[in-house]
């Protein structure tokens, strides 16, 4: 069986538009690392893993760094003895490249959450708000003219305690506005709050 000249011509052309967009496509990211102190506590150590490739980096001091990464999806854990919380983007690409590791009291980061003992304090002071991660909702100014009640968008990552946490204020702040307004609140919000279901 022959291949004709265009067709064989064809094909190069094609393996090679193929070839130069995967070797763009793997050339690695420079990823950055940076760290915000937001307590006096003493941070000793930790251990920056990157789940899906093993790569571990033992870290001893406060000190920003970068490493790279092909683009594509990662699970990225921080663990050490200073509480803390990571934040990065949910897919690693040259626009969204920065990793950031708060340090501090992670108790401290959520005494703004509603609880039994401080919403209607927090009503009082126009500081209760829905916990929103992911992309920011579209209706939130409209919201909160209305029911005075804000979205606070966490970002996309988060930590067993900020989820409960977040969970439980979500739901204190759904029940008040159902006891107070009805449903309709709702249908302006324009979507369900994180742990808060029909």
């Amino acid at each position: 069986m022959k291949i004709s000249k265009i067709n064989f011509t064809i094909f190069a052309a094609i393996s090679l538009l193929l070839l130069l967009g995967f070797t763009n496509n793997t050339e690695p990211i420079r990823v950055h690392v940076k760290f915000v102190a937001q307590s006096d506590n003493e941070f000793k150590k930790g251990t920056l893993r990157i789940v899906e490739i093993g790569e571990i980096f033992e870290i001893t001091e406060v000190k920003d760094f970068s490493f790279l990464l092909q683009k594509g999806n990662y699970t990225l854990r921080f663990t050490s003895e200073t509480p803390h919380r990571i934040v990065y983007p949910g897919k690693i690409t040259k626009k969204q490249n920065e990793v950031i590791i708060y340090l501090g009291n992670s108790k401290s980061y959520i005494e703004e959450y509603a609880s039994e003992k401080n919403w209607q304090q927090l009503l009082k002071e126009d500081r209760l708000k829905f916990i929103h991660f992911g992309f920011a909702p579209v209706h939130v100014k409209e919201f909160y003219e209305k029911y005075k009640i804000d979205v606070k968008n966490e970002g996309c990552v988060i930590t067993p305690v900020i989820s409960s946490a977040a969970e439980h204020n979500n739901r204190i702040v759904a029940n008040y506005l159902t006891s107070k307004f009805g449903t309709e609140w709702k249908k302006d919000l324009g979507f369900l709050p994180f742990g808060v279901y029909k």
